[in-house]
């Protein structure tokens, strides 16, 4: 899926530079769902942000717990909340400076 894919929000225009670049791939490895994007162009690239891991969790409650723990000592950039891809997702950077996304996620049959 590209950014130009993405559902119009208007909290988060996609510039005509990024509407090609893609917002989500994904790849099975072992059983788990590796998750990659393009990083949008204005954001910078900093220590910590060259990769965004993706824990794709099956358990809400397993979501909450792993999202709390990764915000101590970091940043949250989107609190828990639902978006049209997930019934639960947020992004936090922890406290080494890596950015993380963490979402409930039940892979369809």
């Amino acid at each position: 899926m590209t950014y130009g894919q993405v559902p119009a929000d208007p909290n988060s225009p996609v510039s005509k530079e990024d509407s090609e670049k893609i917002c989500y791939a994904s790849v099975r490895i072992g059983g788990q769902t590796v998750m990659f994007m393009d990083m949008p162009s204005d954001t910078p690239l900093v220590m910590g942000n060259q990769i965004n891991p993706t824990l794709n969790l099956p358990d809400k409650q397993e979501v909450e717990r792993v999202f709390n723990e990764l915000k101590e000592g970091g940043e949250i950039y989107r609190e828990l909340q639902q978006t049209f891809y997930s019934e639960l997702y947020g992004m936090v950077k922890d406290k080494y400076g890596v950015n993380w996304h963490v979402m409930y996620y039940v892979e369809e049959e």
